[in-house]
């Protein structure tokens, strides 16, 4: 009832001052996911699927933490092969090393191994896929073939 009635209240007060983004508003739809818990604790099959949640969320940090250890490693690698070798113009386009001529390429060169950050975000944009050629073929075309 408690839970109802603060959104009740929520829909009220955004009715009227017309803005969502407040966080005010934020925090009291963090009520809401008190419903769920009430949920479980009628339902017996999903009070254990909440506990296995949980229990799950252990074995999750051990996991989480093995796999920034692997893309700190990878950071450190692409650094110590690629930094400071992808030139890039006005119009950020790639420079090559080899005839100093423009590419017209359309990647970013947000994708580069020249500080710690931008390296992080460059292994982690690999690991999930997202643009990984374009960073493949600038660091061949900065270096040489075998960096793909």
């Amino acid at each position: 009832m408690v839970i109802v009635i603060i959104s009740l209240i929520e829909l009220f007060i955004e009715a009227i001052t017309r803005e969502s983004n407040n966080s005010i508003f934020t925090a009291l739809r963090a009520f809401r996911l008190m419903r769920v818990f009430k949920i479980a604790k009628f339902s017996e099959s999903l009070s254990i699927l909440l506990e296995s949640i949980i229990k799950t969320l252990g074995s999750l940090v051990h996991f989480s933490l093995l796999l920034f250890l692997i893309l700190y490693v990878y950071t450190l690698l692409g650094m110590q092969f690629f930094a400071g070798k992808q030139k890039y113009d006005d119009n950020q386009f790639l420079i090559t090393n080899k005839y100093q001529e423009v590419l017209n390429v359309t990647y970013s060169p947000i994708g580069n191994f020249d500080n710690f950050v931008a390296s992080f975000t460059t292994v982690f944009q690999v690991l999930t896929q997202d643009g990984w050629s374009g960073i493949m073929y600038n660091c061949a075309r900065s270096t040489n073939i075998y960096a793909a």
